[in-house]
């Protein structure tokens, strides 16, 4: 803005110059300073004209800076989609399902009786039941195969036993005093 304001002023200038030069033209020593004015005044129209056409070259530049920055990330974009579709092709979606189990039984019934005087134990797959003096519970308990053994206070326990519980199935399990042997 600055340097079309002095250009205009250079052109005002030379007008001005070109106007008074033949009421002028007697002095010699003017014309010789008027001149000198004027080639300054050309040479430094032709230093604003320069200095224009570089701004252009350099905005024609920063054009194809821009025009070659946008093909790059357009290349890049484009990586990035093909890689996307790879991965997208290589998976497949998440899918699940549910089911009511119906009439199929996956759990049986242990049936724990005590006929001794005292609290009985029985350990069933290590986990403690306990049962009242003369009374019984029952346990549900995954179908397959179970340790046990039983107990109560002042009594050992048995011996551990393994026993299978199918589907559905009541299993019992008594603890009863010990049969005592006489010699």
């Amino acid at each position: 803005m600055m340097r079309t304001g002095k250009l205009l002023g250079l052109g005002a200038l030379l007008a001005v110059l070109v106007a008074a030069g033949p009421v002028l033209a007697e002095d010699s020593e003017l014309k010789d300073d008027l001149r000198k004015d004027v080639q300054s005044l050309k040479d430094e129209l032709r230093q604003v004209r320069d200095e224009l056409a570089g701004l252009r070259r350099m905005g024609e530049s920063k054009s194809r800076l821009e025009e070659v920055e946008m093909r790059l990330l357009n290349e890049r974009l484009e990586r990035l989609e093909r890689a996307v579709s790879r991965f997208a092709s290589g998976y497949s979606t998440r899918t699940s399902a549910s089911f009511s189990p119906g009439t199929t039984l996956t759990t049986g019934t242990v049936r724990l009786v005590n006929d001794l005087p005292v609290t009985a134990t029985v350990r069933i797959n290590g986990v403690r039941y306990t049962v009242p003096p003369l009374d019984s519970r029952s346990v549900q308990l995954p179908a397959g195969s179970f340790v046990w053994e039983a107990g109560g206070d002042g009594y050992s326990y048995t011996t551990p036993a393994r026993t299978y519980l199918s589907p559905g199935e009541t299993r019992r399990i008594t603890v009863f005093p010990p049969t005592v042997v006489y010699p």
